[in-house]
């Protein structure tokens, strides 16, 4: 496991820290997120309502992702070469951060509210938003090219066509079923909201503000582009100096401790929620994450099983 240097500030020890929960979550339940649903649980209602596009199926993709998200963000953040101690590099680390916080907050968004019709609606959403996204990118593939010679052409236009059918057949699939249950089409045709909206109203279950949450995902966001404007306000920037005959100053970006920092604990902390409300739901408490009994705190960091 990742070991902060020997001179390292609270912020090595704090991502260190983190880092040593992400292992755990490797470990807990085995890495597996397909049998969330007790019987007789709320989830495993929304299932038999919701089946074949089972809600805990939907929920537990997010889960799975949102883990693997996490061991990369461990694998990155760690050198092997060096006794696994803790490297940052620029901006590596953010994307697949971001893509953690979304994947929890998705699995709350679609868990965590307690009307099982909205539930069972935002199941349905999110199958509807697949299915818009994978012809958007059929699309996209298949689109011309002004290179294209009349065997490219036909075999595009083909592809086009098989796609087309592909679509309208699931869509129907999926539409029947929301009629069946009793979800408005134009409320299925909403897909999912964007990001952003959903980190905003799913804070209110991580205990966060929810401009704080969604605030951090658009900063987070923001280092996985090539802005200079993020890179410069979220990075230590140490000033180079410049030629006389130019008026550009030079300068030299490394990553902070503080932003990593921040981004695994948004990530960890929409992940964990995310698993606790799938143990709410699911009627299985042993799938909500706590800390192992021999659990190392760094000094001056409380232990949450202390909390009274």
């Amino acid at each position: 496991m990742a070991r902060p240097q020997p001179d390292a500030d609270d912020n090595y020890r704090h991502i260190w820290h983190r880092l040593q929960i992400v292992e755990a979550l490797e470990n807990h339940l085995g890495g597996r997120h397909w049998d969330l649903a007790a019987p007789g649980s709320a989830l495993a209602a929304d299932d038999d309502l919701t089946s074949p596009y089972s809600t805990s199926q939907v929920a537990g993709h997010s889960l799975a992702f949102g883990l693997d998200m996490l061991r990369t963000a461990r694998m990155i953040l760690t050198n092997p070469a060096k006794n696994h101690a803790i490297r940052l590099p620029l901006f590596g680390a953010y994307p697949v951060l971001r893509s953690a916080m979304e994947a929890g907050a998705e699995a709350i968004w679609i868990l965590a509210d307690e009307d099982q019709h909205e539930r069972v609606s935002r199941t349905l959403r999110a199958r509807w938003e697949d299915i818009t996204r994978d012809d958007q990118a059929a699309l996209a593939s298949t689109d011309a090219d002004q290179n294209d010679g009349p065997t490219e052409r036909s075999s595009k236009a083909k592809l086009r066509r098989q796609n087309s059918d592909n679509v309208r057949r699931k869509k129907r699939a999926v539409r029947d079923l929301a009629k069946e249950v009793g979800v408005a089409e134009d409320v299925l045709r909403q897909g999912l909201p964007g990001f952003g909206p959903m980190l905003q109203e799913t804070a209110r279950y991580t205990g966060i503000q929810s401009n704080f949450q969604r605030g951090t995902w658009h900063w987070v966001s923001g280092l996985t582009h090539p802005s200079m404007s993020r890179a410069i306000s979220m990075s230590v920037v140490e000033e180079m100096g410049s030629s006389p005959s130019s008026k550009v100053m030079a300068a030299q970006l490394t990553a902070d401790p503080s932003t990593t920092a921040m981004a695994l604990d948004a990530a960890l902390l929409l992940h964990w929620t995310a698993l606790e409300q799938a143990a709410l739901r699911g009627g299985r408490p042993e799938v909500a994450w706590q800390p192992p009994a021999d659990f190392p705190f760094p000094p001056g960091m409380a232990d949450p099983r202390a909390k009274s």
